[in-house]
């Protein structure tokens, strides 16, 4: 004979009140895990130390992405100045990308002559994309700064308009 009986009207309510509170603390944990991952995901990246040692000792504004596609990151080493120009890489896996920036040329920039290229509307200002040696390629021309990427095999069209609508000016001591 089984002298508990768990059934009594009181004891099923208190069982359901006490589910629908578990319920609402695993939602609330669940929705707090999904707005960290969230935060973390879309967390601007600051540019690496080097390229902001090198942005200090150039004569124009220095861009770099606030955030980096998937998978993607800073190649090591990879900056440096080579006659007025400023070089850096970025990579996933074999997959690179290579940024040159320079001051804006004497001479007007007309992104519609670029042959092949077509117009992309990116916060830095009037920018192309297109092919160059059959892969992805952006121009954009920021206030002072002309800025290429450039894109090995494998590297999707949509992975450099990312950068693009990413790219911002990088803060130096020198920045006003």
């Amino acid at each position: 004979m089984n002298l508990r009986d768990d059934s009594s009207p009181a004891k099923l309510e208190s069982k359901s009140t006490r589910n629908r509170i578990i319920l609402g603390l695993i939602i609330i944990l669940v929705v707090l895990g999904g707005l960290i991952i969230f935060y973390f995901m879309n967390k601007p990246s600051p540019p690496p130390a080097q390229i902001l040692n090198l942005a200090e000792a150039v004569n124009f504004k220095v861009y770099y992405p606030s955030k980096l596609p998937g998978g993607y990151s800073y190649t090591d080493g990879s900056a440096n100045i080579q006659s007025g120009f400023l070089y850096y890489k970025l990579h996933s896996g074999t997959k690179v990308i290579s940024v040159t920036e320079q001051p804006i040329p004497a001479s007007t920039v007309n992104l519609q002559n670029l042959p092949k290229y077509s117009s992309l509307s990116v916060p830095a200002g009037p920018a192309a994309i297109g092919l160059s040696v059959g892969n992805p390629s952006v121009v954009i021309v920021t206030g002072s700064t002309l800025v290429n990427m450039n894109s090995s095999k494998g590297v999707a069209k949509d992975t450099l308009v990312f950068l693009a609508k990413n790219i911002k000016s990088v803060q130096t001591q020198n920045s006003d």
